[in-house]
């Protein structure tokens, strides 16, 4: 009978799971403000609206000054995606506000992914990690509210009764 290795001896046929166990979310908001971090740097909506979830999230409880500064980087990257970005018009020699390119969107969506893969930012992401978030019943309440309340009608807006466009 062959002996049990140990984690040591592994060679990643049957990876080690990290086991973090079950988080009880107090609802807090942890982390840095994200202009504080790095007051000069433009930081678009969707970008300061991501970062505020994460301060929000149950994985904050959790998140130590390097796992901010590995968050604080992703931003960076994040805010490369989905902001604007000031370039020189070579006709007019003006600034002009352009999106990102689609070439490079591919690549940094993709290392977003990886990086907030590393964070738990999934259901599937926090299975692997061995984490479990437990919420009391008026969290899950209030977070139904709060989906309800952003969510689109579409009936409402099929039937013309809302008048804002699909």
């Amino acid at each position: 009978m062959t002996e049990k290795k140990t984690d040591d001896a592994r060679v990643n046929r049957n990876p080690v799971v990290h086991n973090i166990g079950a988080l009880q979310w107090d609802g807090e908001r942890r982390g840095p403000e994200l202009e504080d971090e790095e007051p000069d740097i433009k930081w678009c909506n969707r970008t300061k609206k991501w970062w505020k979830t994460w301060q929000e999230s149950p994985q904050a409880m959790l998140m130590t000054d390097t796992d901010w500064e590995f968050m604080l980087e992703t931003a960076f990257l994040h805010n490369l995606l989905w902001g604007w970005h000031m370039i020189v018009d070579k006709e007019s020699g003006g600034f002009i506000d352009v999106p990102c390119d689609p070439k490079d969107a591919k690549s940094l969506a993709g290392e977003i992914r990886i990086r907030l893969e590393k964070m738990g930012a999934t259901i599937k992401d926090r299975g692997s990690l061995g984490m479990r978030i437990q919420t009391s019943g008026a969290d899950v309440v209030k977070e139904a509210e709060k989906a309800t309340r952003s969510g689109v009608d579409y009936r409402k807006r099929l039937t013309g009764e809302d008048p804002q466009p699909l």
